[in-house]
């Protein structure tokens, strides 16, 4: 957990100019594993998007200070399908409220971003 474990490394990695990110199954600055330290409920976006919106928020809110690029999306537990048949929906939901906290937060959706979709995409494609 780069911003949890030690938490000089971001202000270290922006001193040296190094811009933060996350891979594909972590959103919005959260490495995954804060979900199981800080996170309520099942990660589950149609169960408990509340306490993952939460989760979210700080994140933002605490790469404000530094450059960043965040990544713009949401996987399952696991690395896995959020769900078994096809969400495209439900993405453009978490997305649309990915974008809206950038705006809170920041004051705008100008905040670099990463939009990873993953394994999904080719059935969202068809699904079109």
């Amino acid at each position: 957990m780069f911003n949890v474990d030690d938490v000089r490394s971001q202000p270290l990695a922006d001193e040296y100019g190094i811009v933060m990110g996350t891979n594909h199954i972590e959103s919005m600055m959260r490495a995954t594993k804060e979900w199981n330290t800080f996170g309520h409920g099942p990660w589950q976006w149609n169960l408990n998007n509340a306490s993952i919106c939460s989760l979210f928020v700080e994140g933002a809110q605490r790469a404000k200070p530094y450059e960043g690029v965040m990544t713009m999306r949401m996987r399952g537990s696991g690395d896995t399908a959020m769900s078994a048949g096809i969400g495209t929906d439900m993405l453009e939901n978490i997305v649309q409220m990915q974008r809206q906290i950038l705006v809170d937060v920041y004051g705008n959706a100008t905040v670099p971003q990463m939009w990873c979709l993953y394994e999904e995409v080719q059935s969202y494609y068809e699904a079109a």
